[in-house]
């Protein structure tokens, strides 16, 4: 009898410890593609996909002068889109996104040719002059914006809102005598963040679940994909304003390697994009 009642608590231990190695809590749960992920500015981008629909990503402000050392943003990052007259060097201190270098402009003269012309939304200028040193846009129509930037300006990134929706074709600078250039940039398009995603390889993608709550910092958001993060194609807009979780499944399934979702935000000073949570899935869900 004793030997039965042993082996009776021998073969109970051995299969509660069995079942309890077998035991997984996840088990029939479909998984999110894992992701590599990138955001345009800020910080704690690991809150994007961090299960918590409670914690986000928040970026930095394009606005006042985030945007100048992005090449996304500042047309001027770009050198192919402009010529300068007289010529400066290829690696030019006053065209490179940092705003603590610079370079002399002798004579007080230089000119900007867009090529082609470009629609420019605003201008950030900062420099070190003795005497007002003033811009001139001219416009396709030749009408010509003026803009100066007096001594008391000295070292401090100054910004320009250019207000007419004809197309720039150059950009002069004149001062009466030499100054130091610190940067030129332009915002051509208005400001906007964003989170890359990363899925390693090409992936079949059918829903999405999101929480994307943002202020009136954010006008619109939309979710592109592609294979080479040059070539998007949209795929879905998110609304801005939404409280809750959401869980969607797309119209069709996408093949993609690539998503980035696009923050847009208005022409202020200030105004940032946050994420709370993102994960996609195959078109089970």
């Amino acid at each position: 009898m004793t030997q039965r009642f042993l082996l009776f608590v021998i073969s109970l231990i051995f299969s509660v410890s069995l079942t309890a190695q077998q035991w997984d809590a996840d088990a029939g749960l479909v998984h999110p593609y894992a992701a590599k992920i990138t955001v345009s500015s800020g910080q704690n981008s690991q809150n994007i996909n961090d299960n918590n629909p409670h914690t986000f990503w928040q970026s930095g402000n394009p606005l006042p002068h985030g945007y100048i050392a992005r090449k996304d943003l500042n047309y001027f990052l770009n050198p192919q889109h402009f010529s300068l007259q007289p010529g400066l060097p290829a690696q030019n201190p006053a065209f490179d996104g940092n705003t603590n270098t610079h370079q002399e402009i002798q004579n007080g003269r230089l000119s900007l040719r867009l090529q082609p012309a470009a629609s420019l939304l605003l201008l950030s200028l900062k420099a070190e002059t003795k005497d007002s040193l003033f811009l001139s846009l001219q416009t396709q129509s030749h009408r010509i914006i003026r803009f100066s930037y007096p001594p008391s300006d000295n070292f401090q990134a100054k910004n320009f809102i250019i207000k007419t929706k004809e197309k720039i074709i150059s950009i002069r600078l004149e001062s009466n005598i030499s100054f130091q250039l610190y940067e030129l940039a332009a915002l051509h398009k208005p400001p906007t963040e964003y989170v890359l995603f990363d899925y390693g390889r090409t992936r079949d993608i059918g829903w999405i679940s999101s929480r994307q709550l943002n202020s009136q910092s954010v006008t619109r958001i939309e979710v592109l994909a592609g294979n080479d993060k040059h070539r998007w194609k949209p795929v879905t807009s998110l609304n801005p304003k939404a409280i809750p979780f959401l869980y969607e499944p797309l119209s069709h399934t996408i093949r993609a390697r690539y998503l980035k979702v696009v923050f847009s935000l208005p022409l202020r000073n200030y105004q940032k994009a946050a994420l709370w949570e993102f994960a996609v899935y195959d078109k089970n869900g």
